[in-house]
């Protein structure tokens, strides 16, 4: 019994590189298989495919070096405690292999944790290469292959070069890279690394002297009783550490400086998110093996830390504003109805839903013009300036953003041609942004949730609390992703609203939400009408962005990048007006109050038809939805203790998307009345909605992050063939895209 608590001592002791372990050892449990439990959220981190060859076998290398490098963390670590557990923390003696002369606790420090590299790289080459054409598995080995050696390099020679800078007294190890090099009688390279491994060694000593004057503290289990030196594994750790960092590093400036566009990430998203467990790794083991001597949870100085720095406004998100142009005019809905007075309308809803959404509202409303292309060039050029609106919601924001910056100045979207899957907006809207957001969380992110109080400040110019790193987190990261054609790199609200008030793009609203009111924040290139008088101060239900902020403007991707704010994914923000005191209202996806776009459609509406002698002839309403809406969910057997703790969330949640579609529902159901009894205006509804099933009939969950798989493009492309085949088997009643199009020839 006292060895078996020995062991469970130990296992307390190595929760952090033990968890660690776990959590990307299950991690592609969790994702991959076809019921996987955060299948939806995780899929696309294991896609780190490329469009060529070179850049496949490069996404290949940095998920094996990062994974390998990964694992040495937690076998460092790891290594540590259970080797100086007994001295630092009094806990039992285990036995060493010079003890027992079996291999020993010292063998599974070293394979125990390389094994958490395999899953990882597995998971990648099979979510990747079961959807990549053949040539790409060579390249996947290569990749394997480079990053295999690169990792057993850096273990053996530059830890060995690095030893000598720093002991330079000592027998220097023959075999050096630098070595090597003078024997190859290449002079150059031979001084670049010299200066790369003398630059490490010089931050190595910093680390040494930092874990010694630490040590000073609490000697126990970092300083040998003998030479009263830190040991020589402390040193071994530190330089792994640096080396550590050294990726870390290199990885953020490749990222950093790579252009937007909407070819293949430079870095594999998995790649980023294992840099980001190292990190953690690294410094919460440094933080337990200090702490756990004093048998001070690990837990208590992170929460007391967070706690702090939440009173620092600085440790907020916040989201760029601009001054707003003086010869902005207002622009209502009324106005943008009246180029149509006598001819019909299309106003577009588009749901929310991630990039699924976003490529989906691209593929319908760019399937649709091709559709009218067919019919001719006037029948293309009526159907693009007949959108009058498009409410957008989330993903489906973006893919808003996407169509109507593909507006030309004539008034018209550019011609689709025979290939959809080619047509440019189609292109960008399904391009990734994942590692985007990874970069976003694993940098900046993650350095100024450790130090908050410098998030502000700046030196040239000179700022203290204010300066232009407030503006820079994930959400920032995300929406220069997006910025994949130049005029999106300058659009903004109110430079659209000109070509609006031309009739040369349709009105566009991005839906979002106020954390602090729960109301609708409404992100628009009109104004909309001053809200209804509330009755004994309740709120009306909407905010308009140009009433709250008369004075300013926001960018165009600023705008959807708001709306589409995903939990967790993207934070929630407020705007940044030069005061980082001044409290302002936090902004966040728009699905938490309607996932559809319908309300705030009908509210667009019905400003435009009560404020407007002029009518359109016809109304169509498309509903454009990324995901089956309004399922119900079989009973699971859920019972016991454990569910009655939960059921309430369960409850929310689901009623949040059920109670939102039946809302959607009758409020349309209420519009075509409306239309029909009150302004006299035909009104019709076509849904356009996404659902792809398996062989099995099963439905294939929609993914929930920034980032779709070829597999996930192929689906898309198919349901489009369903909604609307080509030729059609029932002409004008068999197809959604002939419903519209009958709708034109009434």
């Amino acid at each position: 019994m006292e060895v078996i608590g020995h062991y469970l001592a130990y296992i307390y002791l190595l929760r952090v590189p033990l968890l660690t372990w776990a959590i990307l050892f299950i991690l592609p449990l969790l994702a991959l298989p076809k019921d996987a439990a955060l299948g939806s959220l995780l899929k696309g981190i294991f896609d780190v495919g490329a469009d060529n060859v070179w850049q496949t076998a490069l996404s290949f290398f940095l998920v094996s070096t990062a994974s390998l490098l990964t694992a040495a963390t937690i076998g460092v670590t790891a290594r540590l405690i259970v080797l100086d557990g007994e001295e630092r923390f009094g806990a039992g003696h285990i036995p060493r292999r010079r003890e027992t002369g079996a291999a020993g606790i010292k063998l599974m420090l070293r394979v125990i944790p390389l094994s958490v590299a395999f899953p990882l790289v597995i998971g990648a080459s099979y979510q990747t290469l079961k959807e990549s054409i053949p040539s790409m598995i060579p390249a996947a080995l290569i990749g394997i292959i480079l990053g295999i050696i690169v990792f057993y390099l850096v273990m053996t020679l530059l830890q060995d070069e690095i030893w000598a800078k720093i002991f330079p007294t000592e027998t220097p190890y023959q075999s050096s890279i630098t070595a090597h090099l003078r024997n190859l009688r290449v002079p150059f390279y031979e001084r670049i690394m010299n200066y790369f491994v003398s630059m490490l060694a010089g931050v190595a000593n910093l680390g040494r002297a930092l874990v010694s004057s630490i040590a000073v503290i609490s000697p126990h289990g970092y300083v040998d009783s003998r030479t009263r030196q830190l040991r020589p594994r402390h040193v071994f750790a530190v330089i792994q550490f640096v080396i550590s960092i050294g990726f870390y590093i290199f990885l953020f400036f490749i990222k950093k400086y790579a252009p937007p566009g909407e070819t293949t990430p430079v870095i594999p998203t998995l790649c980023l998110l294992l840099v980001l467990v190292m990190m953690l790794c690294w410094g919460l083991s440094a933080l337990t093996f200090f702490l756990d001597r004093f048998r001070i949870p690990v837990l208590a100085p992170l929460i007391i830390w967070g706690w702090t720095v939440s009173f620092l406004p600085q440790g907020d998100n916040f989201y760029s504003s601009l001054p707003k142009d003086s010869t902005t005019t207002t622009l209502s809905p009324a106005d943008v109805l009246s180029p149509r007075d006598g001819k019909l309308i299309i106003l577009v809803a588009a749901s929310g839903g991630g990039i699924q959404s976003a490529a989906w509202t691209v593929r319908v409303l760019s399937g649709l013009r091709k559709e009218f292309e067919k019919q001719g060039e006037k029948a293309a050029e009526e159907f693009d300036r007949s959108i009058r609106l498009i409410s957008s919601v989330s993903g489906g924001s973006v893919g808003a953003m996407y169509i109507v910056d593909a507006y030309q100045s004539n008034g018209q979207l550019p011609q689709v041609g025979e290939q959809l899957d080619y047509y440019r907006p189609l292109k960008v809207a399904e391009a990734s942004s994942l590692d985007d957001v990874a970069w976003g969380l694993v940098y900046p992110d993650f350095l100024w949730n450790l130090i908050p109080f410098w998030k502000g400040f700046y030196l040239y110019p000179f700022y203290l609390v204010n300066g232009p790193n407030l503006l820079s987190d994930r959400g920032s990261a995300l929406e220069n992703a997006w910025k994949r054609t130049d005029s999106l790199a300058t659009a903004t609200l109110s430079k659209w609203r000109p070509e609006v008030a031309k009739g040369n793009k349709p009105a566009v609203v991005f839906n979002a939400t106020i954390v602090e009111t729960g109301e609708r924040l409404l992100l628009s290139t009109t104004d909309f009408g001053p809200p209804r008088e509330p009755i004994n101060k309740i709120t009306p239900g909407w905010q308009d962005f140009s009433r709250l902020y008369p004075k300013k403007d926001i960018p165009i991707v600023t705008a959807a990048r708001l709306s589409a704010t995903f939990p967790f994914v993207t934070p929630a923000a407020r705007i940044f007006l030069g005061d980082v005191f001044a409290n302002q209202y936090h902004v966040v996806d728009g699905g938490y109050y309607d996932n559809y776009g319908v309300a705030t459609l009908i509210e667009w509406l019905d400003q435009a038809m009560n404020n407007s002698s002029s009518k359109p002839s016809r109304i169509l309403i498309l509903q454009i939805r990324g995901s089956p809406a309004g399922l119900i969910n079989p009973p699971k057997g859920d019972y016991g203790w454990f569910f009655q703790a939960t059921h309430a969330f369960q409850t929310l949640e689901n009623v949040r998307g059920t109670g939102q579609f039946s809302r959607n529902e009758v409020e349309l159901k209420f519009l075509e009345k409306l239309c029909t009894y009150v302004y006299n205006v035909p009104c019709q509804v076509v849904s356009f909605e996404y659902y792809s099933t398996d062989r099995h009939s099963d439905q294939i969950p929609a993914p929930l992050s920034w980032h779709l798989t070829p597999y996930d493009i192929v689906l898309l492309r198919q349901e489009w063939h369903r909604l609307c085949p080509s030729p059609s088997p029932y002409p004008l009643i068999g197809r959604n895209c002939d419903k519209v199009l009958e709708f034109f020839r009434q």
